[in-house]
């Protein structure tokens, strides 16, 4: 009874006991009945538990747990409070298993369960159906025999003339949902007549994925099935028209006024930023207002306070009066931001001003430690030095893991040793980390024995880890020996697999390694070259030189000219594999050499042609009386050069004589090699960075790379 001790605590008996046993038994019943009427009274009440008043106490209304603004009665197990009662979740139909989970009126609960009365009745939903008979639930729950159907002995049975389809049971003759068979639906909107679909007919004669529309008038399919007009179009004569002052944006499916659409600003797909206007095809902020970055504010908002990106400190606001960020009442601006100088212990006085851990802030002022500890000032903190762990006897002495400060000392436990700092107390004689010794790391893999470091059964101490030597690729046979890369460690001997030879520490095969092609020690062309079946070769057409198998041009090469080893002279430069005269030199067959036709006077435009008399000089292959301006006269005034240009007088008169691979550029000679593997300028496969890919003079098709950044001209 809810109010038991509301009655009870108000129960009284003003009669004194001495009467006759009859008065005393009238007494009793007087008594009996007030304390039921004021029950009766008191528990009706109780329905003004959920505004906050209870059930029971004295009453005077003051105490009691049920008494307005009290707690709900606690509930005896295994009773549990459900609302203003207390119920049996194991038994109780209006709440069983959990509050407010009632049981049909044809079931019980039973164990927290809801079970029909009737036990050929299963519950299907909150409803307790026979099985054997609800066309509704038939055979089990959800089994629904449809219109027209019966359900016997837990199966449908349809009337004549219709089919069961799982589902119900149906006129196939006429039933578009199951029209001629079951499942087979017709067009939304079309009829079933004699087991046959009937096509979509006007006003809707098109049938669009299953659903019988209009084409020339459907704004989702206009014209043709699937073609959606965008929003805000209507659909005539198969084509979507957007309303008038707005165009298709097809590819964000809207009709948009491209003169004041914010999300189409001047055309489809352009948005303005957040809080934007679009005016006349123009995004803009609204008047009072600025970009700051893709927002329109007002320089109010803590983000952007006063300008763009000025973002207030936490605890700040925007002071509106002078557009700039400002902390409230007796707070201090600060770098963490909003502080109370008077109390925080991180900011304490002045900003930065931080108190020890275990001190208070008070008026600005850090205050002492409590009483029995020291300022631990370079720690940061205050401690008590008897027992503290982390500063036992002084500041900063840590006992470190599992030790502790007894009286301002370090100790251990019984068996350990303090190895102070970070390593703690340890047992020596079977501790890894400090095995005999404080700090003696055991190898990886071992253990700690009576204070001596032992590797498993098979395996060796090696360095830092224990090894097993027959069969570890590190320590192969011995510690520190390392087996190549993709080796294997076999009862002591590094094997490499089938194929492969161990050569500068990898396991390699010789017939197409670029490193070791052949032999371990034979290495091909890193950029152009080649190992097949064992030999160097090169690409393109290039041929392997010398030990390292460097790739070359024979057929251009003046070092190595039709063979790796014919070099030309350096009057002469090598063309399809053969030394002839450089451009501008002429073969002498009578003296077998290369002569300057340009400069030779003996041999001026041609060979035998000698100037005299009045021309004695040759200058560009022409007899002349005189040297021009940008030649030089030279072999006392007999020859005109132009010691910029020329290979065989570079600089000057009697200049440096470039070599076969060097070409005179603004009268130095340069060094070239040529640009492999390239038809136009620039190389950079072949051309460094203090290279430039030039034509080579007076045969521009011949590509080579010159030191220097000029070319020869």
């Amino acid at each position: 009874m809810c109010c038991a001790a509301e009655a009870t605590a108000s129960r009284r008996v003003d009669h004194d006991f001495i009467y006759p046993p009859l008065v005393a038994v009238a007494c009793i019943v007087e008594v009996l009945m007030s304390w039921i009427k004021r029950t009766i009274a008191l528990c009706a009440a109780a329905g003004l538990m959920s505004m906050g008043f209870g059930c029971g106490g004295s009453d005077t209304g003051q105490g009691g747990s049920g008494g307005k603004g009290g707690a709900a009665p606690t509930c005896d197990a295994p009773k549990m409070q459900c609302g203003p009662d207390c119920s049996d979740l194991t038994s109780d139909g209006a709440h069983c298993g959990s509050c407010d989970t009632a049981c049909p009126a044809t079931a019980t609960c039973t164990s927290g369960a809801c079970q029909c009365d009737d036990a050929t009745a299963i519950l299907c939903d909150g409803t307790c159906a026979n099985p054997a008979s609800d066309a509704a639930n038939c055979g089990q729950c959800g089994i629904n025999c449809g219109p027209g159907g019966t359900c016997t002995a837990g199966a449908c049975t349809c009337s004549a003339g219709l089919v069961n389809c799982i589902d119900g049971c149906f006129d196939l003759s006429s039933d578009p949902a199951n029209c001629g068979q079951c499942g087979n639906h017709c067009a939304v909107g079309a009829a079933c007549t004699s087991g046959q679909c009937a096509s979509c007919a006007a006003p809707t004669p098109d049938n669009c994925n299953g659903v019988c529309t209009h084409v020339p008038s459907d704004a989702n399919n206009c014209g043709a099935c699937g073609n959606a007009c965008p929003t805000g179009a209507s659909c005539i004569n198969g084509a979507c028209n957007c309303p008038s002052g707005s165009v298709a944006c097809n590819a964000q499916g809207v009709c948009a006024d491209l003169s004041s659409d914010a999300n189409n600003c001047g055309a489809c797909g352009d948005v303005c930023p957040i809080g934007g206007v679009c005016t006349s095809g123009k995004c803009g902020c609204p008047t009072g207002t600025v970009l700051c970055g893709n927002t329109c504010t007002d320089l109010t908002d803590v983000q952007n306070c006063g300008a763009c990106g000025n973002q207030c400190f936490p605890g700040a606001t925007c002071d509106t009066t002078i557009n700039a960020c400002k902390c409230t009442g007796t707070l201090a601006s600060c770098v963490s931001g909003c502080v109370d100088l008077s109390t925080d212990v991180n900011n304490c006085g002045g900003c930065g001003k931080t108190c020890l851990i275990g001190q208070m802030c008070v008026s600005g002022i850090c205050q002492l430690c409590a009483p029995g500890e020291t300022a631990c000032v370079a720690q940061g903190a205050c401690a008590n030095l008897s027992n503290d762990p982390n500063h036992c006897g002084t500041c900063g002495t840590k006992c470190g893991p599992g030790g502790s400060c007894v009286s301002g000392a370090c100790q251990c436990m019984p068996g350990n040793v303090n190895c102070g700092g970070n390593i703690g107390c340890v047992n020596l004689s079977n501790s890894a980390d400090s095995c005999g010794a404080c700090g003696a790391f055991c190898p990886v893999g071992a253990s700690c024995v009576s204070g001596q470091c032992v590797c498993p059964p098979g395996e060796l101490s090696c360095g830092n880890t224990c090894a097993n030597v027959a069969s570890n690729v590190d320590h192969c046979g011995a510690c520190g020996n390392n087996c190549p890369n993709g080796a294997s460690c076999i009862s002591g001997q590094c094997i490499c697999p089938a194929g492969l030879v161990a050569c500068g520490g990898r396991c390699v095969d010789l017939a197409n390694d670029l490193d070791h092609c052949g032999s371990c020690d034979t290495r091909c062309d890193g950029t152009f070259g080649v190992c097949s079946n064992g030999t160097c070769g090169c690409v393109g057409g290039l041929k392997a030189c010398g030990q390292n198998n460097t790739c070359r041009d024979l057929s251009n090469d003046p070092r190595r000219c039709g063979t790796c080893n014919n070099q030309c002279n350096n009057d002469e430069y090598c063309s399809q594999g053969n030394c002839q005269c450089k451009p501008g030199l002429t073969w002498d067959p009578a003296n077998q050499q290369c002569v300057e036709t340009n400069i030779d006077p003996q041999n001026c435009g041609s060979i035998g042609n000698q100037c005299g008399g009045n021309t004695p000089r040759c200058q560009a292959g022409q007899c002349v009386a005189s040297c021009s301006n940008g030649f030089t006269s030279c072999n006392n005034g007999t020859l005109c050069i132009n010691t910029q240009t020329n290979p065989l007088h570079c600089g000057g008169c009697g200049g440096s004589q470039c070599q076969n691979d060097e070409v005179c550029v603004n009268g130095n000679c340069r060094q070239w090699n040529l640009a492999l593997s390239c038809n136009t300028c620039p190389c950079a496969l072949s051309c460094d960075n203090n290279q430039t890919c030039c034509g080579y003079p007076q045969e521009p098709t011949l590509l080579t790379c010159v030191d220097g950044n000029n070319c020869p001209q």
